[in-house]
């Protein structure tokens, strides 16, 4: 059996739209769970293209092209703290 989230939407604050996205009621932890790994995933990935000899192509790009990546960055980031305060207050 899996434990479930509250049973009222709980607000995401990752979005730059407030109050787009929520927790659906009833969400399995063991779904939240998976989202979070995705995530972190898609997280490391994304940040490892900036560093090192994999880093030439990520500086080469324009200062906004450089600033609209790590704005998507910070959003994953945000997400995963959002679900991880939310498997914390189940």
């Amino acid at each position: 059996m899996t434990a479930d989230i509250k049973q009222h939407p709980q607000t995401m604050g990752f979005t730059a739209a407030t109050g787009l996205y929520a927790i659906a009621p009833g969400a399995a932890h063991t779904d939240m769970l998976d989202q979070l790994s995705a995530r972190l995933t898609q997280l490391e990935a994304m940040l490892s293209s900036t560093c090192g000899c994999a880093g030439e192509t990520f500086r080469s790009m324009s200062a906004s092209r450089q600033d609209a990546f790590m704005w998507a960055c910070l959003s994953l980031a945000k997400e995963a703290e959002d679900l991880s305060s939310a498997l914390n207050d189940c």
